[in-house]
């Protein structure tokens, strides 16, 4: 992403009329968009030569096709009021109903409604709740007003219908905040799954991650809530899941439909926990939901337009260069320009000098982009960036400055227990609980390859009944060696002799059978990850990885718990002939 520029949000003090102040804050933001876009527009009708990846000069013609924006900035780029909807025409009192027929925005006839007001009146400038302002977007040629607004998985599903509205007091109403706490406390210990010490009703911030955890276990939370509400839960959770996938074929945005329509037949189950008379009409993240399917046909998923992506750049393009300015209101605009502007250098100069230092005959390539890596290090007492190796850029040092808190300093969760207790990058042992026909080469940074799909697909053809089959990685070399009565004891391994026994016995019947004694020292690994191919039906979803864990409760000298023991499930697959449950 390229940083365009900065948008006023002025406070207008100066006017005395909140309404005209307001109006003015919205014309003063569509004609920033307006100025920012002017070279895009002239681009979009005569084009631009543009170098291409094989040094061939070709002329472009570059498109403006959608926008990612939170609700008040979706309505100022629609010109239309907060009561209404920025992508179709719908009357503020059935907002919060289930309407497939309502008509979309359209370009032409908006802008003509808005000629048509500022000359002798226009009934469908009211009727469709539109601002007497010349939109930014009405030269670009090729944007439809109803799709340039993208479905926003941050700020409608996670920390918008999720965790503001169902997670906060829509299901806490009917069932209690202490339960909902009590089932998330009592929730048990899981790999993958946030564990919330205190609850989740004493929050009072939290970020998309967090609302996401929330998320994972939420529907086991809500079983006191009544049928109707479990169903209506159900449907939303499986509703905002089937949006976060990176494909979506027809029959599964069919499936999208399907379950809003269950969620909006048994929402009656909320009437009592909604906060107004009005219910669901005044909370427009509902409504926009019906809107997901038709933009994800046109567009594509919704992943790829997630606010997610800019908000962290809050933090290396605002936040950075703000703390590093002098604070003031004439002059912190340029130096946070000046800030990044320096940042950029920096980078470049550092790629240069790694180009430079370069062993001689090795060509790295155009990679000064990477440099930027390189600054990971954000200090939020000061603002500023340090290089990998703890070196910082002391030009643009200052003092004294106010601590930031973080956002989720209200949080009482607790993240996953590290893994330090095997090393797994020391060097591990592969193997497959069942030995494939073919081996199937995993990436592991990030997304599969085009090639691991096809492999994957060509290995799966014909298989109608997919079942787990991961490769088992645990470290080169296990712990300290315990002895058999500490396992018996700490790990509660009350059949570990006996088992010992009987899997050697299998294993070599002509021996004599041998039993373990209470001191006998085995050298025991607590942590196994398991890594999972792409699943044939979604090739190109990213590898699954999963971790093992057995460790007992770390306590003190005064038997104060350090750590809770962590001994997960695992079903292992021990008849791969049969079908089911019976294969475990």
């Amino acid at each position: 992403m390229v940083l365009v520029g900065y948008l006023p949000i002025p406070n207008l003090d100066c006017e005395p009329n909140p309404k005209v102040a307001q109006q003015m804050q919205d014309k003063l933001f569509n004609d920033c968009l307006q100025d920012l876009l002017q070279p895009l527009t002239k681009a979009e009708r005569t084009g631009m030569d543009v170098v291409c990846a094989d040094g061939g000069v070709r002329r472009m013609y570059p498109t403006l096709s959608a926008t990612i924006a939170d609700f008040p900035e979706q309505c100022k780029n629609a010109c239309t009021r907060g009561l209404g909807c920025p992508v179709c025409i719908v009357e503020p009192h059935v907002r919060g109903d289930l309407n497939p027929n309502i008509p979309l925005c359209k370009k032409i006839p908006t802008l003509n409604a808005i000629i048509k007001h500022c000359k002798e009146g226009s009934p469908n400038f009211e009727d469709w709740g539109l601002h007497n302002m010349w939109p930014w977007w009405n030269q670009h040629t090729h944007i439809n007003i109803a799709t340039m607004h993208m479905p926003d998985l941050l700020h409608q599903c996670h920390k918008g219908v999720f965790k503001d509205h169902l997670a906060k007091y829509m299901v806490p109403k009917l069932i209690g905040d202490k339960e909902i706490d009590k089932q998330y406390v009592l929730m048990p210990w899981h790999f993958g799954i946030r564990h919330f010490k205190c609850g989740i009703s004493k929050l009072s911030r939290s970020t998309g991650q967090e609302a996401k955890e929330m998320m994972k276990v939420f529907l086991p939370a809500t079983a006191g809530a009544g049928p109707k509400a479990i169903q209506a839960t159900h449907a939303l959770l499986k509703f905002m899941y089937l949006a976060h996938l990176s494909t979506l074929t027809n029959a599964e945005i069919c499936k999208m439909d399907r379950q809003l329509a269950v969620f909006h037949n048994e929402k009656s189950a909320f009437k009592s926990s909604l906060k107004t008379p009005k219910g669901f009409h005044n909370i427009p993240k509902f409504h926009s939901l019906q809107h997901y399917t038709h933009s994800i046909r046109l567009l594509g998923a919704p992943n790829g337009y997630n606010t997610e992506a800019p908000e962290r750049l809050h933090i290396n393009l605002t936040k950075a260069g703000y703390k590093a300015s002098n604070k003031n209101d004439d002059t912190k605009t340029e130096q946070m320009k000046e800030y990044i502007q320096r940042m950029d250098a920096l980078a470049l100069h550092r790629a240069y000098l790694d180009f430079k230092s370069r062993p001689e005959g090795e060509d790295n390539g155009d990679n000064w982009r990477d440099s930027w890596k390189e600054f990971e290090l954000f200090d939020k007492e000061t603002g500023l960036f340090y290089h990998m190796d703890g070196t910082g850029m002391d030009e643009f040092a200052t003092k004294d400055y106010p601590q930031e808190v973080a956002l989720d300093s209200d949080s009482d969760s607790d993240s996953d227990a590290s893994l330090d207790d095997d090393n797994l990058e020391a060097g591990c042992m592969v193997e497959r609980v069942v030995d494939l026909e073919q081996g199937l080469q995993v990436h592991m940074d990030g997304a599969p390859s085009q090639g691991l799909a096809n492999e994957v697909m060509a290995y799966w053809q014909g298989t109608k009944t997919h079942y787990p089959n991961p490769k088992i990685v645990t470290a080169k070399r296990g712990g300290q060696p315990v002895t058999v009565e500490y396992l018996l004891v700490s790990h509660s391994a009350r059949n570990l002799v006996i088992d010992i026994s009987m899997y050697l016995k299998q294993l070599r019947p002509n021996l004599p059978t041998l039993t373990l004694q209470p001191g006998t020292k085995l050298r025991i690994w607590k942590v196994a990850q398991l890594f999972h191919l792409p699943l044939p039906f979604k090739p190109l979803e990213p590898p699954h990885v999963e971790h093992i864990r057995a460790r007992p409760a770390k306590v003190d000298l005064i038997d104060w718990v350090q750590r809770a023991g962590q001994f997960d499930t695992v079903l292992i697959l021990a008849y791969p002939n049969k079908i089911g449950i019976h294969c475990e």
